[in-house]
């Protein structure tokens, strides 16, 4: 019942990655690479640009240490290790190895710094590395592994599964290129884990049991050491790998421009041609399938002009309507050449009619920017100029009085001064005087 469960879960998801895919159908048959498994992210959007047995089972070999790396500088993130801290190797750390695997001859005792181990696990593949690295993190190989399977499920590799953190092969060991790529696109935002997987020569400290180490990056799109002629300026890091069983691997991120793609190659070969030259072809599969992609894709930011789209209806204002246009822009990866004039613009205004007054730059709803149905954004939809409320007009009014209140009290004073000046000058009363006679003359 569970693995019916996880079949229909993993077909579920690989049926919404193909819908989601960047016009990947239409243009995987421009291309065809000679190792059976391949794929080319985003990786930005994570968005699947060419893919090839992408999501078949197949066996990571030293990719797996990409895991291993992450799980490593999260640790050093965390504050759990340091990059200056010494680590002393135990007979613990070769549990599992191979004579003929890649290795730095660390021996039982050394003691190197998180920093050089780091170093010998991500550029020369150390095997030992490895394991001295999980158990310093974990405690032990097992406890470290269920971490790995534990990240891996959080990342979203449904198909992926470890039993060791170094690659070495074993039947239930096994990945998808998706998944791997899915592993470097994580890692990969990490900058110790960045600028190691980018360093073509380092050397460590030496110890009490070794002078220092010359490391030289396996990946030869970084460094020219272990095969010339496939240096490729836009390689920014990556991992590889190999086994019998898993061929060879290798998983590289590139940047040109804005574009950032991540390739996984798997599966290849060594191939002697005619002339007696190797082709190396995790190296030039991941080359070519790098070049197609940047000659295929682009991710630009488009901004849309500043032409109206579309119009609102205004009621109470001075105008019917306002124009509308676009605002931001839509950061996206499409096919080389498409503009922002080959997008499906879905507008949504939040009202059919809004009411005066309204700004300009007032936001009015929303617009859907899509292309050949993915959807890569929304746009604000904004009035392009003010719509006011008209001022109303004046009532008649009767002719104004030239008798204000000032007037009728300044007049009133002067009537009352007048009154009192009239009064004071009015003509006195003549008041008639009696004789006196006497009797006696």
């Amino acid at each position: 019942m569970i693995s019916y469960i996880r079949r229909f879960i993993y077909t579920t998801v690989l049926v919404l990655l193909s819908l989601t895919s960047v016009c990947a159908t239409d243009i995987d048959s421009e291309l065809a690479l000679d190792v059976p498994y391949a794929v080319l992210l985003d990786a930005t959007s994570g968005e699947v640009l060419f893919s090839q047995n992408a999501y078949q089972r197949t066996y990571p070999a030293s990719t797996t240490k990409i895991m291993t790396g992450l799980l490593v500088v999260e640790a050093v993130e965390s504050g759990l290790l340091t990059q200056a801290q010494l680590i002393t190797c135990t007979e613990a750390a070769f549990n599992g190895m191979v004579e003929d695997g890649s290795t730095q001859n660390i021996v039982t005792g050394e003691a190197l710094s998180v920093d050089d181990l780091l170093h010998c696990l991500l550029m020369s593949s150390a095997n030992e590395a490895a394991n001295i690295l999980a158990i310093a993190v974990a405690g032990d190989e097992a406890s470290f592994v269920a971490l790995m399977n534990q990240r891996a499920t959080e990342l979203g590799c449904i198909d992926t599964h470890f039993i060791n953190a170094h690659g070495l092969h074993n039947d239930d060991h096994y990945t998808t290129a998706y998944d791997i790529g899915l592993l470097l696109q994580e890692a990969m935002t990490h900058p110790l884990f960045a600028q190691i997987a980018a360093t073509s020569t380092y050397t460590t400290a030496a110890t009490e049991y070794a002078q220092a180490r010359t490391l030289h990056n396996s990946n030869a799109l970084i460094s020219d050491n272990y095969a010339s002629g496939y240096l490729y300026e836009q390689a920014i890091g990556g991992k590889t790998g190999y086994t019998k069983m898993a061929g060879r691997c290798l998983a590289t991120m590139a940047q040109e421009d804005d574009s950032v793609w991540i390739s996984v190659v798997m599966g290849g070969e060594n191939l002697t041609q005619a002339d007696g030259s190797v082709d190396y072809q995790q190296f030039s599969q991941s080359i070519a399938l790098l070049d197609w992609g940047f000659s295929q894709f682009q991710t630009v930011t488009l901004s849309p002009s500043t032409a109206s789209v579309t119009s609102q209806l205004v009621n109470g204002g001075d105008a019917e309507s306002v124009a509308v246009t676009l605002i931001g822009d839509i950061t996206a990866t499409l096919p080389t050449g498409v503009t922002f004039d080959d997008f499906t613009l879905d507008l949504t205004l939040n009202q059919e009619t809004i009411e005066a007054p309204v700004s300009a730059g007032q936001l009015l709803g929303t617009c859907s920017v899509s292309y050949e149905g993915t959807l890569y954004g929304q746009l604000d939809l904004q009035a392009v100029e003010a719509v006011s409320i008209p001022e109303p007009e004046p009532t008649p009014s009767s002719p104004s009085s030239p008798f204000t209140p000032a007037v009728m009290v300044v007049m009133g004073l002067i009537i009352l001064c007048a009154s009192a000046l009239i009064w004071l000058h009015r003509p006195k009363p003549v008041v008639a005087s009696r004789r006196r006679y006497s009797r006696y003359k």
